[in-house]
């Protein structure tokens, strides 16, 4: 096989392994001096939810779990006559997981209703609302449907998509024409043949991560592309979300000279083997390597109470998926169609060891990743979620079925006749590739699509309220708590679609009862904040496990009851 192909010699092997240690060592490093991320959860507001203050207060403030990113203008309160009464932008406390909104003096008595919108550590929207009353309760104007409680545009939604897909296959075209060029690629060949591939996977790979910069101000803050302000861009951009993309940027930036120099530059391959070559060659692996982190960093990947393992997890997952992906696209683009059959003969055995590699990494990586984001094998089948992680593996499963398929039919046709194995190698790559597609897609979808929340939010996060989500017919219900205690609790309902966009509810109606106590259900007054959303205050005077039962009326004819055990501590 070495007549065909370079080889690594024993000291630029050792290079290479002490290159790519120090590196994923010093990212490790980086990565534990990160507080540990969760999804956003409103744990204290001041004045509490539901409370009835003796004076008006000067401003209201926000606490949430974790470092959340918020744009001017995205907490509004509002008077009983529906008039806001914030004034000025809200502040930064404590050191970022908080903010303060200054509020109009001397405040009328009634009740004042607060939403709020802000940007979670995964760049994912998360919006809500409560209210408090000064001096005496009032009937409550109802919220508007402003930019904080704004439903993501279709077109929003679409552009993130597309910048989400385009990262996935740009990293494909790239890894896939650098590590054939490197490991698999015949001496007679001209590497400038793999020119095409990698340049439009570098500039899918920058120009989706621009893209996304620019959607994420309307996904998370509401609007449309026409309405982002230089304030809204300025919080994304400071933002993990934001952070990860402008570093993926600039490291395709630092790989743009080297990987010129490696594929472009009018010379032959023999050349490229020089000393200088060689370690140019691992400069540039040692850069891709920190760039595949950007992925899960930017996703769901760096929340959860395990978010070290599952950024390191998923980055193995995306530079795994690429290379045998993009490894796929440079046999059916170029191999099958340039190499020789003696030369084909050599490449797909050792082909066949990489994919084989490359997919017990994809598969191990992948069931870390959906050990961590769902709760019990459940999920798979009625969270909205699950069944993304599920198709995503039937994709898996499809795509290695065809390739043991078509490498043993082709491995003695090739034999016997080369033209016609070849040909049916390449139909069977195709194939392949084509299935490869539909996974990702469906890995885009997934990445703005939020994983189910359990009961609770993992042992570090034990005094947060209750939260959960429930699943009914292709509707899903956000219900929280807080604080979960006996006596006065808010009850905040939100109803969104499997894919997370918000679902318009015509009525709503829920109870609460505590069987242990022969308490019959207790009516809780719902106040509207959106149309998904609506937050209401039950007096729980017992601590035990209360059923919770809500009533949703999406239709004329289309209605649902809800039912979920609460918890409730002394």
């Amino acid at each position: 096989m070495s007549h065909f192909f370079p080889t690594f010699s024993g000291k630029t092997s050792r290079w290479f392994v002490a290159i790519c240690t120090a590196v994923l060592s010093g990212l490790l490093v980086l990565l534990w001096a990160i507080p540990a991320q969760a999804h956003a959860v409103l744990v204290q507001t001041n004045p509490a939810a539901g409370s009835i203050l003796s004076s008006s207060p000067e401003r209201i403030s926000l606490r949430f779990s974790e470092r959340i990113s918020l744009a001017s203008k995205q907490v509004t309160v509002l008077a009983p006559d529906g008039a806001a009464v914030q004034r000025g932008p809200a502040q930064r406390i404590d050191s970022g997981r908080g903010y303060s909104q200054p509020l109009r003096a001397n405040l009328d008595r009634g009740t004042y209703v607060v939403s709020y919108r802000v940007i979670s550590a995964d760049g994912h929207p998360v919006g809500g609302g409560f209210s408090f009353s000064v001096l005496e309760p009032s009937a409550p104007a109802a919220a508007p449907n402003t930019s904080a409680q704004a439903p993501v545009r279709p077109e929003v939604r679409g552009a993130v998509w597309v910048g989400h897909f385009g990262g996935y296959a740009g990293a494909t075209l790239l890894a896939g024409a650098f590590v054939m060029a490197r490991a698999l690629w015949p001496r007679r060949l001209n590497v400038r043949l793999l020119a095409p591939l990698a340049v439009t996977g570098w500039v899918l790979i920058v120009v989706s991560a621009v893209l996304s910069l620019f959607a994420e101000v309307p996904y998370a803050y509401g609007g449309s592309f026409a309405e982002i302000g230089l304030g809204e861009l300025a919080d994304v951009l400071d933002s993990q979300v934001g952070l990860a993309y402008l570093t993926r940027i600039g490291l395709l930036g630092l790989a743009a000279p080297l990987l010129w120099w490696l594929l472009i530059r009018p010379v032959q391959h023999p050349a490229i083997l020089a000393r200088a070559s060689r370690q140019v060659r691992l400069v540039a692996a040692g850069i891709l390597l920190v760039a595949a982190f950007t992925w899960p960093l930017a996703g769901h990947a760096a929340t959860g109470a395990a978010w070290q393992l599952g950024v390191a997890a998923d980055a193995v997952h995306v530079a795994a998926a690429a290379m045998w992906l993009g490894g796929l696209v440079v046999l059916v683009a170029v191999l099958l169609r340039r190499a020789s059959r003696a030369e084909l003969a050599a490449i797909l055995p050792a082909w066949s060891r990489w994919a084989g590699y490359a997919i017990a990494a994809i598969a191990t990586t992948g069931v870390v990743q959906a050990l961590l984001r769902l709760h019990q094998p459940s999920d798979l089948l009625d969270d909205g979620y699950g069944q993304l992680v599920l198709i995503k593996g039937c994709g898996l499963l499809a795509i290695m079925a065809v390739a043991l398929i078509s490498r043993r039919a082709v491995r003695c046709r090739l034999a016997a006749d080369g033209a016609a194995g070849t040909a049916a190698l390449r139909r069977g790559v195709a194939v392949e590739i084509a299935l490869a597609a539909a996974v990702l897609v469906a890995a885009t979808v997934l990445t703005t699509t939020a994983p189910p929340q359990g009961n609770a939010h993992g042992s570090t996060q034990a005094s947060l309220p209750y939260s959960t989500t429930a699943d009914s017919g292709g509707l899903k219900l956000q219900i929280d708590v807080d604080p979960a205690r006996q006596g006065n609790n808010s009850v905040h309902l939100t109803a969104f679609s499997p894919t997370g966009a918000p679902v318009e509810v015509k009525e709503w109606s829920a109870t609460a009862a505590l069987a242990s106590k022969n308490i019959a259900p207790i009516n809780i007054a719902l106040l509207t904040i959106s149309p998904s959303h609506v937050v209401g205050e039950a007096e729980l005077p017992f601590a035990g496990l209360w059923e919770l039962r809500v009533t949703l009326r999406i239709s004329d004819i289309d209605q649902m009851t809800i039912a979920r055990k609460v918890a409730i501590a002394q």
